[in-house]
């Protein structure tokens, strides 16, 4: 699991690219306001990586992560009343 603030902005891009898979970065970025979507990116990718699944990520976080895995969930949200994204994963 990983929990931020709502608040808080990863960073800096140099980090977050080589961190997170760079389609996705670039996605991100594209909104007018890039911050909430790169945290959004940046839990999800920390959850994973604390549940062991750190290794296959060029894909993207949707669907299996390590090559022949299909048991790998994610689950992430925005929880407004305590101004927080959070982010679980396992299989």
């Amino acid at each position: 699991i990983d929990v931020e603030p709502l608040t808080r902005r990863p960073g800096p891009l140099s980090v977050l690219r080589r961190m997170l898979p760079k389609d996705e970065v670039d996605a991100a970025r594209a909104g007018p306001d890039p911050g909430p979507a790169l945290l959004r990116l940046w839990v999800r990718r920390e959850a994973l990586f604390k549940a062991g699944f750190e290794a296959g990520f060029d894909g993207g976080f949707e669907g299996g992560f390590e090559a022949g895995r299909d048991d790998v969930r994610l689950t992430a949200w925005t929880d407004h009343r305590r101004a927080a994204v959070v982010a679980l994963a396992g299989a």
